[in-house]
């Protein structure tokens, strides 16, 4: 059998999730966890935030973050029932959760879609944004966080089974700040920042070492995009 890349179904997708949101001692390479305080820092200096989306919520680290914030109802969209039931128990008692597969019309002020575009193919990007466009209320926000121009062979793996060749975390495209600018501008979004930036789990002064010696060790900076419906 000769080695072939591997055209991810949503059938494989949500096997992979399910098994990487059940693994809690992996619980620390989740995106929101380690980055989710630093990431609403940087969104609440420029933007009000309002009543929050995250729209691919995984285990709930960031709206946990934002009910701790002050956000009294948090809302979140997974496709996997495991993740959506660990995003409850996240929370608790700390907000209002409304969580489901889709998000209501007009339900939220700003939605966040951290670490998710460049796991999508065409398809379920566009529903994606669609439905982003239309569960944000007249002129909320649209915030959105990817790796920064990603050389996505550089992260592949093969099956010695199948020999199917894919991305350790199902990556299946890379973005930049033109190209994720254009793609919002088509889908209903008015680009109000877009910049590459390294997020930081510290603040003050230990931020600005850990930042540092992440650039010095050669770590590419995440794109954070923010965009207003249109």
């Amino acid at each position: 059998m000769e080695a072939h890349e591997l055209e991810w179904t949503p059938e494989q997708i949500q096997i992979f999730w399910d098994h990487f949101s059940a693994l809690e001692a992996r619980g620390d390479r989740y995106f929101s966890r380690l980055y989710g305080r630093s990431l609403i820092a940087y969104v609440r200096s420029r933007i009000g935030i309002g009543t929050p989306l995250d729209y691919g919520c995984g285990r709930g680290d960031l709206l946990g973050y934002l009910a701790e914030a002050g956000c009294k109802e948090v809302h979140g969209v997974d496709q996997s029932p495991e993740s959506r039931a660990a995003a409850a128990r996240r929370i608790g008692q700390l907000a209002v959760a409304r969580l489901g597969v889709t998000a209501e019309p007009n339900s939220a002020d700003t939605t966040f879609m951290v670490e998710v575009i460049e796991h999508l193919n065409d398809e379920a990007l566009g529903k994606a944004f669609g439905e982003v466009h239309r569960a944000l209320r007249p002129g909320g926000h649209f915030v959105i966080t990817t790796p920064n121009d990603e050389n996505l062979d550089l992260s592949k793996v093969i099956c010695p089974q199948c020999r199917a060749v894919f991305h350790t975390m199902q990556h299946v495209r890379s973005w930049t700040c033109e190209s994720l600018s254009a793609y919002a501008e088509n889908h209903g979004f008015q680009t109000t920042q877009i910049e590459a930036t390294i997020l930081s789990p510290h603040s003050g002064f230990v931020d600005r070492l850990w930042r540092g010696a992440k650039l010095s060790l050669g770590q590419r900076p995440n794109l954070i995009y923010i965009g207003r419906k249109a």
